[in-house]
């Protein structure tokens, strides 16, 4: 008769988590690895998908930057009066003084420095991966179980014991007796 599996939760919808909550799920508990391993792809991919979404709109943000900035050096051009000369570097400088310009230029900061956030996540997450891997392997080699009892007497039964021949083979070359220790 076939074994009835265990009903586990389904992970968390990584979808509502923010980055702070990512950051804080990088910490791996030793004792629910199975429970970290369950949970690391869906994490990375949020992780993966919100820096692909971000790069994208990092995108949509230069290219705003560019048509604000063309918008506004037309106004100025239309603003200025026919008999008045103007420079390119005036018009460039007004374009950099110019509200929107600057909204349009600290969006695109913003954009820079979350991108700059989820990548170093997207990095530790990576991270993460390897480290279970490695946990999972110490657990599985009993790296976290309790020591056998009276394991470490058996190590120093054989350490003596190991001593003991070897005394005796150094007293066997040297033509000494052999007191039977």
């Amino acid at each position: 008769m076939p074994r009835e599996r265990l009903r586990r939760a389904p992970p968390p919808d990584p979808g509502s988590y923010t980055i702070s909550e990512l950051e804080g799920a990088l910490r791996i508990d030793e004792h629910a690895l199975e429970q970290a391993c369950v949970y690391q792809a869906p994490l990375f991919y949020k992780v993966a998908s919100e820096l692909a979404r971000l790069e994208s709109e990092r995108l949509a943000a230069k290219k705003s930057i560019v048509e604000v900035e063309a918008a506004t050096g037309l106004r100025i051009r239309a603003e200025t009066p026919p008999n008045e000369r103007i420079t390119i570097a005036e018009i460039d400088d007004r374009k950099a003084l110019d509200d929107a310009v600057r909204r349009a230029r600290d969006e695109l900061m913003g954009i820079d420095n979350r991108i700059g956030r989820y990548d170093a996540l997207k990095e530790a997450y990576r991270q993460r991966a390897a480290m279970l891997k490695e946990l999972v392997a110490l657990y599985l080699s009993s790296y976290y179980s309790d020591p056998v009892p009276g394991g470490e007497r058996r190590f120093n039964d054989i350490a003596t014991q190991e001593m003991r021949e070897a005394r005796r083979a150094s007293r066997t070359r040297q033509g000494g007796a052999d007191d039977g220790e």
